[in-house]
């Protein structure tokens, strides 16, 4: 008993022991969670998002095109997501496919094509293979291409950037590591993936860019919270993407999890919402959960970095800036007045002035007239963005004025040509204005002046038509700037693209390239893409569109295409396009710099539209063959001869054929003259024809076969009675007769029984006697019997 009392003791100071401690870790874990330690704590990102752009607003633009992303920076997202995957040529391309079905319709992969071999985009991409949310559209196919990431980062700056690497492939992450860094864009990008082994390689690659957890690491951090470990355990992710709509979701909704979470300085986004079922559901639980926290935070008088109302006054402060700055164009076009542009304009001056022509030797990249070249075209491209820019400053200020302008006159040089000659005396100055007739079509002026009478804009204030005239003057500069670029390249295209040049000429091939941005650029991109580069709208108005010519860029308005007739100008542009794809290809790797290959590719599309336009081949005319005398060899012989007699003329038609002479003939018809039966009538008019005589080689005759089956029938039948005729065994017939009544015969009994009859009649019949007998019948004498 004593030994009980004592093991009792033991047992109880044992549990007391284990409660204490479970009781003080759970009271540890506790204020852990509501308080991170420090040690724990991320650094805090350099942007917060709160309205992402997936795949760079897919349900608005084609998705993961830089038009897409263009277009939610300009809607003032806080952050763009996209995908990314390499080529062949190990460049970094912005889909979120590899395989180009779904998004292109192509059955191929992007990492087994060149970049100048991917296609465009097709319109109305859906979301995933079962999804029946489209995208969005274009009709532009420039604005479909797949963009370079280099090229979204350099357009989209300062925008956050969510980079999520597709596939396992350490080129792809160190390519897309090399180009974060020489973008600089380490401090305004987090990449990432749901597989754990390429967070792991990103974060090696460069330890700057933030991190996105990966699914394993969402894993383990739910089941860190429910154990209590999570506030002492450090992270080096700093962003968590939440899928809505999952039970990974649901282990998620938990309010101490996300306060713990953003105390420790991480981030949580919620993807992704497409449906407003998804929307409803989405705000029904998280978004309120997370509402609800807020206040509860503002209840306890935290100060949180997510206070509703704080966000609320300086998003509506950022909005009353943003509107005093952008009084001024300036204040969103700053390349015309940059560093850049004026540098590279000096430059080109001072080239243009210098009417020696540098000849280039040795590794032509290198030289500096090929530099001031490369950089020419880059700056065109520049120049054509920032166009765009300045027309919709001037557009959304103009509009106050005339708001129906933008819609007539599409163009962006066009509009501010046209706003600048307007002004505010719109009705006045639309009519009978010849030198807006110098930038617009006729029937385009017409329209505007009709429209001007009707229009329901104000009048705008000197300071805002001050502001407007402003941005057209500086549209118009750039555009000077552009077409100076354009004369200088065109001065040098013999050093740059000598085979492009041989083809289109100086003025076309130096525009083709300040279009696409260089002479490389250009070689990468497809025959149908060149075809189209340089291609205006045009606004119909309701007039014809007969003489609207859609997809035809600069390639078709060249003298070289323009001297064939209309109707083969199509097809004479696309045989230009293919051939300037290639020469453009053989000046971008420097082959051939004395233009032999686009010489050699120029007579072979002369040599083709020589071949178009020869006229057709002259019909031959056969001659008759030549007549012989002699009788031709026919074939002949006794079985030929009985054919013919038997195929030949009958007498009668003989006869018929025959007329007498000098006598009027009766025709059949008794109507007019026609045919008539000849001689074949005995007498005069209304007489009878003679009887003809059977020619015995002419007449019908039946093979030997049809003869015997004839005559099997009859002899089987007999002749045809009202009571025996030549029909099936199914069939009966039934007659009335004097002698018997009514009778039913069968055809096919009847013919039985006769059967029978013949074979009976010999030896087997009813009244048949013996013949013969040999051996003598016993206690018969004579020899004779019957």
């Amino acid at each position: 008993l004593k030994f009980s009392t004592n093991h009792l003791n033991t047992m109880d100071a044992f549990w007391l022991v284990v409660a204490t401690i479970v009781v003080i870790y759970i009271l540890l874990c506790a204020y852990a969670i509501k308080n991170p330690p420090k040690y724990v704590k991320l650094k805090s990102p350099a942007f917060k998002a709160r309205i992402i752009a997936h795949r760079g607003g897919a349900g608005e633009h084609v998705e993961n095109t830089l038009s897409a992303m263009l277009l939610a920076v300009e809607k003032k997202v806080d952050m763009l997501e996209l995908d990314v995957h390499i080529t062949k040529d190990e460049q970094v391309v912005v889909c979120h496919d590899d395989h180009l079905l779904r998004v292109a319709g192509v059955d191929s992969y992007i990492s087994k094509l060149n970049y100048n071999e991917l296609p465009f985009l097709k319109n109305n991409i859906p979301l995933d293979e079962h999804s029946e949310v489209a995208g969005g559209s274009t009709q532009n196919p420039m604005d479909r291409r797949i963009p370079l990431l280099e090229e979204v980062l350099k357009q989209t700056y300062p925008i956050p950037v969510n980079i999520d690497i597709k596939i396992n492939n350490d080129k792809l992450i160190e390519k897309t590591a090399e180009i974060v860094s020489t973008s600089k864009r380490e401090n305004s990008v987090a990449w990432g993936n749901f597989d754990e082994k390429i967070v792991r390689k990103l974060h090696k690659a460069n330890q700057n860019v933030d991190l996105i957890c990966s699914t394993r690491t969402v894993l383990k951090i739910i089941f860190l919270f429910y154990i209590g470990l999570l506030p002492f355990i450090p992270l080096k992710e700093n962003f968590l993407e939440l899928p809505v709509l999952t039970t990974l979701y649901k282990l998620l909704l938990n309010p101490l999890l996300f306060k713990h979470l953003k105390k420790r300085g991480m981030q949580i986004f919620l993807w992704v919402l497409n449906t407003p079922e998804e929307f409803e559901h989405a705000f029904r639980n998280l978004i309120m959960s997370l509402a609800e926290e807020l206040l509860a935070d503002l209840e306890e008088g935290e100060d949180d970095d997510y206070n509703v109302v704080e966000e609320a006054a300086q998003v509506e402060e950022k909005e009353t800036r943003a509107k005093g700055i952008y009084n001024r164009v300036t204040a969103v076009a700053h390349l015309l007045h940059s560093d850049h542009f004026q540098g590279i304009m000096q430059r080109i001056t001072d080239r243009i002035e210098n009417s020696h022509l540098t000849t280039i030797s040795g590794p032509v990249e290198s030289h500096p007239e090929y530099l001031l070249i490369v950089d020419a075209n880059g700056l065109a491209a520049e120049i054509d963005n920032e166009i765009a820019v300045v027309h919709k400053f001037v557009r959304d200020k103009y509009a106050k004025r005339f708001p129906e302008l933008e819609s007539l006159v599409p163009m962006p040089m066009e509009y501010v040509a046209c706003v600048k000659e307007l002004g505010n005396d719109i009705l006045d100055k639309a009519k009978h204005n010849e030198q807006l007739q110098n930038i617009l079509l006729p029937s385009t002026v017409i329209v505007i002046s009709v429209t001007a009478s009707t229009t329901q804009g104000e009048c705008l204030t000197d300071e805002e038509l001050a502001v407007v005239m402003e941005g057209c003057e500086m549209a118009i500069q750039l555009n000077d700037a552009k077409l100076k670029i354009y004369q200088f390249v065109e001065s040098r295209m013999h050093c740059i693209a000598p085979n492009l040049s041989v083809i289109l000429g100086p003025e076309i091939a130096a525009k083709l390239m300040g279009t696409a941005g260089g002479i490389t650029q250009l070689s990468k991109i497809p025959a149908c893409n060149v075809l189209i580069l340089g291609s205006q709208k045009r606004m119909l108005s309701g007039f014809s569109s007969t003489t609207i010519l859609p997809h035809t860029g600069y390639i078709y308005y060249t003298p070289l295409v323009q001297s064939l007739p209309a109707d083969l100008r199509r097809k004479a542009a696309r045989l230009v396009a293919a051939k300037c794809t290639l020469a453009a290809r053989i000046d971008s790797v420097h082959s051939h710099s004395d233009g032999s290959a686009g010489l050699k590719l120029a007579e072979e599309v002369r040599s083709k539209f020589e071949k178009w336009q020869e006229p057709p081949p002259k019909k031959l005319i056969k001659p008759l063959s030549k007549p012989l005398d002699q009788a031709s060899k026919k074939r002949g012989g006794r079985r030929i001869r009985k054919m013919k007699e038997r195929l030949g003329l009958t007498e009668l038609r003989r006869k018929a054929n025959r007329m007498n002479f000098g006598q009027i003939e009766e025709d059949i018809l008794q109507e007019h003259m026609g045919f008539s039966l000849g001689q074949a009538k005995s007498g005069g008019p209304g007489g009878r024809l003679r009887t003809p005589q059977v020619d015995q080689k002419s007449r019908a005759r039946m093979s030997k076969t049809l003869q015997r089956n004839m005559q099997k029938q009859q002899s089987a039948f007999g002749s045809v009675t009202s009571v025996r005729r030549q029909l099936a065994g199914t069939i009966s017939t039934v007659t009335f007769t004097p002698v018997q009544g009514l009778e039913i015969v069968n055809p096919q009994a009847a013919e039985k029984d006769k059967s029978a009859e013949s074979t009976n009649a010999k030896y087997f019949r009813e009244d048949a006697e013996f013949i013969k007998v040999e051996t003598p019948i016993p206690g018969h004498h004579n020899n004779q019997s019957k």
